[in-house]
């Protein structure tokens, strides 16, 4: 669906309108971190606007964008950046090798994800993985949400907090550090009436709860994703 114009069909924009959010948290978490990168590669960049969004907070870092989709690429090329250049190609192919890569809402998109991450260890020192946290009460009481996701999203894997980093953890990742995006309560809500119950209603009882139970406000009202920062165990 990503190289036939499918998914463009079903997201014109690639999401980029949520990239300055997606930007920001992985900024505030490389910074608590002390990671200042020379280099920052990015598997699966759509239309490369967190890559833009990070360049403006990196001036001295140079910025690497992947994706095996034309579309995508042919959406980053509208907006280019003097220190972002795009590849038309499978990373893992090339093996690059980067400061920091980028994961930011993609492995819920590949067909085995747990490979990926095992030949990624090769190309960075450090990963930011980016993952929503589709499965909740209300999702799964809910399942043409879930199918929604599926069909127009390309959500083939869905995770919990707990499988995130046990995935990670079981393709030989070590977790530095890990917190929850309010990607329902910051990022722009689609137009479609279909997500106005989801983004819209539930917004207020999602930001109560979650300032007295996150884990418990996660599992039932889901909302949220994971952002997680992480490197290599042999490393």
């Amino acid at each position: 669906m990503y190289q036939d114009g499918q998914y463009l069909q079903h997201n014109p924009s690639w999401h980029e309108q949520d990239s300055p959010f997606k930007a920001s948290w992985i900024f505030d978490l490389l910074q608590k971190w002390q990671v200042t990168p020379n280099s920052v590669g990015e598997v699966g960049c759509g239309a490369a606007g967190i890559l833009r969004s990070l360049a403006e907070k990196l001036p001295s870092s140079q910025f690497d964008g992947w994706d095996v989709s034309p579309q995508a690429i042919d959406l980053a090329n509208l907006k280019p950046h003097p220190r972002v250049k795009l590849h038309l190609a499978d990373i893992i192919e090339s093996q690059p090798f980067y400061d920091v890569l980028l994961a930011i809402d993609v492995l819920e998109h590949m067909e085995n994800p747990a490979l990926f991450l095992r030949n990624a260890k090769s190309l960075c020192s450090h990963i930011a993985v980016h993952l929503p946290l589709d499965l909740a009460v209300q999702t799964i009481v809910r399942p043409k949400a879930l199918i929604q996701r599926r069909r127009e999203l390309g959500h083939i894997h869905m995770f919990t907090r707990e499988t995130a980093l046990e995935l990670l953890r079981e393709n030989g990742w070590e977790i530095i550090d890990e917190r929850y995006t309010p990607s329902a309560l910051q990022l722009p809500i689609p137009p479609d009436a279909r997500y106005q119950f989801q983004n819209r209603v539930l917004r207020i009882p999602r930001r109560i709860s979650f300032f007295f139970a996150p884990h418990l406000t996660t599992r039932i009202l889901g909302g949220w994703s994971i952002l997680i920062l992480a490197k290599p165990v042999n490393s």
